[in-house]
C-alpha cells in the first residue's frame, strides 16, 4: 500500500511539473495535469490496483469503500470550489487566503489532482462493491450524504465569518454586520471554556455524572459560557452588563430606573409608549417585568440617585438572567423524556448551551425568559393531550394568553398548540372521538378569553389595538411589505438569519429531522416526538410566510432554538445510533461557530 500511495503522489507532482511547462494560470493548469494523470493512469492502474476480493456476501454488506469514495469527493469537490472562487473575480474578497493562493497554488492544484487519483483508483480497485444497487440503495449511504451537506454548508459559513465575505449582506434585510474583533490573550481562553464543555460532553455520554446533577451541571455550564464569552470581551466581570447598555434596547431599563407608577404604565400603555421605536411595538408585559425588577433592585439597594438605580438594576439583569435563560433545560428534557424514548434526554440540553444566539445575547428576554415560556407551554399542552383533561386546556388558554401579555413572539403558541393538536388526532384516528377534542379546543378558547376579559377590566388591555399599534411600528422598522415574491424572500433571509445564529450544523439537523418526520408520518410510523416537529414545521412555515418579522430572528425566534435543539439530536441519533463520536463533532462544530461568530460578528444593536 506505500507504494500506492508514493505512486499516486507522484504521478500527481509529475502532472504538475509537465503541466507547468503549457500554462501558468491555475485553471488551465489543473486541466492539464487532469489530462497527464488521465492518460497515465491505466497503466498504473494495471500494476498496483488490483481487484478486491470478497465473497458476494461481503461485497452486500460492504459500504466502507462507498463512504470512504463519498468523502474524498465531498473534500476534493470543496476545494475545487475554493480554487474556483480564488482565481475569479471574487477573490479579492477573500483577503489573506487569496494571497496565500497566489504564492501556494502549485500546491492546491497538485493536492486536487493526488485526490482526484486516490478517489480513481479506490473506485477500481472496488469496483465489485460500489457499482452494485443494494450498496447505494441504503440509508448510511444517505445520510453520510447529508453529513457532508452539514460540514460543506458550514465550512462555507466560517469562510463567509473569517474573511467577512459580503454574501449575506447582498440579501435584501439581512440584519448582521462584520465587526471584526483583535486577537488577544484573553481570546485564549476559548480554548479552556472548549476543553471543559467537552469534559461535560464525555461525563454526560458515558454517565459519570448523576442523574439528579446532570441538568444542573448543564446548567453551571450555560452560565459559564455566557460568563467567559463575556470575559473575552476585555470588561472583566461586568463585560455582559456593558455589554447590554451598550445596545439600544437597553431603553427598558433606562425607562424602568426612571421609576414610572407601574399601574398607571400598564392601564395607559398606548398613552405613554406607543411612539417608543421598541416598547411601542411590545405588550405591557414586557415593561411590567423590568419595573418589577427595578422595585427589587431598590429594595436591596435603595437610591435616589437615577444613575445609580440604573447601575443597581442592570447589575441585578446581568447576575439574574444568564441563570434563568438556563432553567428551559428542565421542560426542554421533559418534552424529550415524555415524546421520546430514546436514553439521551440530556444531549438537547447540552447542544441547546453551544448555541451562538443563546451565548452571545445575554440578558434580553428574548434569551433568558422566552425560550422557558414557550417550553412550558409545550409540556403544559403536552398533558392536555395526554390525559384528555378540560381543566389543563383551560389553563393552557390562561398561560398562553399571559405569556403574549409579555410578548408577541409567544403568539404562535395557540396555533402551534392547536397543529398539534390536529396532528395528533389524525395520528389516532382508529380510536378518533370527537368529544373530548371539542370540550378541549372549547375550554383553551373559554381560558384565553377568560384571560382577555380579567387584563382588560383590571388593566384596560386590549390586545387586538396594541397588537394594530404594535405591527405598524413593526412594519415601519423592519420596512415590511405583503405580496408572494416577499415572502419567498422573507423566508429565505430568515432561515439564513436563524441558521448562522443557532449554528449550521444544528438548524440543518432540524431540518432533515422535519423532513424524516414527513416521511414517517406518510409510512404511518410516525412517533410522538415526530407528531410534534410536525406541528412546529407548519409553524414555522407559516410564521415566514403570513407573519410581520424578516430579519433579526437569530434573536427575536430565539425561543423556537429548544425545538431545535430536539429535531437535530433526534436525527443525530437516527442517523448514527449511540456513536459518540458525532456528538462530539457536532459540539465541535457548533463551539467553532461559537467562536468565530462573535470574534467576527457577535450582537450588535
Amino acid at each position: 500500500m506505500s507504494l500506492l500511495y508514493f505512486w499516486i503522489f507522484a504521478e500527481g507532482l509529475l502532472a504538475v511539473l509537465t503541466a507547468l511547462f503549457i500554462s501558468q494560470d491555475p485553471l488551465n493548469l489543473f486541466l492539464a495535469g487532469l489530462v497527464v494523470c488521465l492518460s497515465i493512469w491505466p497503466v498504473a492502474a494495471l500494476r498496483f490496483f488490483p481487484k478486491s476480493k470478497l465473497s458476494p456476501a461481503q461485497i452486500i454488506n460492504s459500504t466502507r469503500p462507498v463512504n470512504l469514495l463519498i468523502s474524498l469527493v465531498a473534500v476534493w469537490f470543496y476545494v475545487t470550489l475554493l480554487t474556483v472562487l480564488l482565481t475569479g473575480r471574487l477573490a479579492h474578497w477573500f483577503g489573506p487566503l487569496q494571497s496565500i493562493f497566489t504564492n501556494a497554488w502549485p500546491f492546491f492544484v497538485w493536492f486536487l489532482l493526488a485526490l482526484f487519483q486516490i478517489s480513481l483508483s479506490l473506485a477500481y480497485r472496488h469496483r465489485n462493491e460500489i457499482f452494485i444497487r443494494s450498496v447505494w440503495c441504503n440509508r448510511s449511504l444517505l445520510f453520510l450524504i447529508l453529513w457532508w451537506i452539514i460540514l460543506f454548508v458550514t465550512l462555507l459559513h466560517w469562510n463567509i465569518l473569517i474573511f467577512n465575505l459580503p454574501l449575506f449582506d447582498m440579501l435584501p434585510g439581512w440584519f448582521w454586520k462584520f465587526i471584526p474583533k483583535d486577537f488577544n490573550l484573553l481570546t485564549l481562553l476559548f480554548i479552556p471554556l472548549v476543553l471543559g464543555v467537552l469534559f461535560l460532553v464525555w461525563c454526560v455520554l458515558n454517565g459519570k455524572i448523576s442523574r439528579s446533577y446532570t441538568l444542573p451541571c448543564i446548567l453551571l455550564a450555560g452560565v459559564i459560557l455566557q460568563v467567559g464569552f463575556g470575559l473575552m470581551e476585555g470588561q472583566g466581570l461586568d463585560s455582559l452588563r456593558l455589554k447590554y447598555l451598550n445596545t439600544a434596547h437597553s431603553s427598558y431599563v433606562e425607562l424602568a430606573a426612571d421609576r414610572p407608577d407601574l399601574l398607571d404604565a400598564l392601564r395607559n400603555y398606548d398613552e405613554h409608549y406607543r411612539d417608543e421605536l421598541y416598547l411601542g411595538t411590545k405588550p405591557p408585559g414586557l415593561l411590567a417585568i423590568y419595573l418589577l425588577l427595578q422595585k427589587v433592585s431598590s429594595l436591596i439597594l435603595p437610591s435616589a440617585s437615577y444613575s445609580e438605580r440604573l447601575q443597581s438594576l442592570s447589575a441585578l439583569i446581568a447576575g439574574l438572567f444568564p441563570w434563568l435563560s438556563m432553567l428551559v433545560l428542565w421542560p426542554l428534557s421533559a418534552i424529550k423524556r415524555n415524546l421520546d424514548d430514546a436514553a439521551d434526554n440530556y444531549l438537547p440540553a447540552l447542544i441547546y448551551i453551544l448555541s451562538p444566539n443563546l451565548v452571545l445575547i445575554p440578558l434580553f428576554l428574548d434569551q433568558a425568559l422566552y425560550p422557558l415560556l414557550f417550553c412550558l407551554g409545550l409540556y403544559l399542552w403536552w398533558l392536555t393531550l395526554k390525559q384528555q383533561s378540560w381543566k389543563l386546556a383551560l389553563f393552557s388558554g390562561l398561560y398562553f394568553y399571559l405569556c403574549s401579555y409579555i410578548t408577541f413572539s409567544m403568539l404562535p403558541l395557540p396555533a402551534l398548540a392547536l397543529a398539534w393538536m390536529v396532528i395528533f388526532i389524525w395520528h389516532s384516528k382508529n380510536r378518533f372521538k370527537p368529544a373530548p377534542w371539542i370540550k378541549l379546543t372549547f375550554a383553551l378558547l373559554v381560558g384565553l378569553g377568560l384571560a382577555c376579559l380579567c387584563l382588560y377590566l383590571t388593566l384596560n388591555y386590549d390586545p387586538f389595538l396594541r397588537y394594530t399599534h404594535a405591527m405598524q411600528g413593526h412594519q415601519t422598522i423592519k420596512s415590511f411589505q405583503s405580496g408572494p415574491v416577499f415572502a419567498l424572500e422573507t423566508f429565505f433571509v430568515n432561515s439564513l438569519d436563524i441558521a448562522a445564529w443557532s449554528g449550521f450544523p444544528l438548524f440543518l439537523l432540524a431540518v432533515f429531522s422535519a423532513l424524516f418526520a414527513g416521511f414517517n408520518w406518510f409510512k404511518n410510523k410516525a412517533a410522538q416526538l415526530d407528531l410534534l416537529l410536525l406541528a412546529f414545521s407548519a409553524t414555522y412555515l407559516a410564521l415566514n410566510f403570513f407573519g410581520q418579522t424578516r430579519g433579526e430572528v437569530g434573536r427575536i425566534w430565539l425561543f423556537m432554538l429548544p425545538l431545535f435543539c430536539l429535531g437535530a439530536v433526534r436525527q443525530l441519533r437516527t442517523m448514527f445510533g449511540h456513536q459518540q463520536k458525532w456528538v462530539y463533532m457536532l459540539a465541535v462544530l457548533q463551539l467553532v461557530t461559537l467562536f468565530l461568530t462573535f470574534q467576527f460578528q457577535d450582537f450588535f444593536s
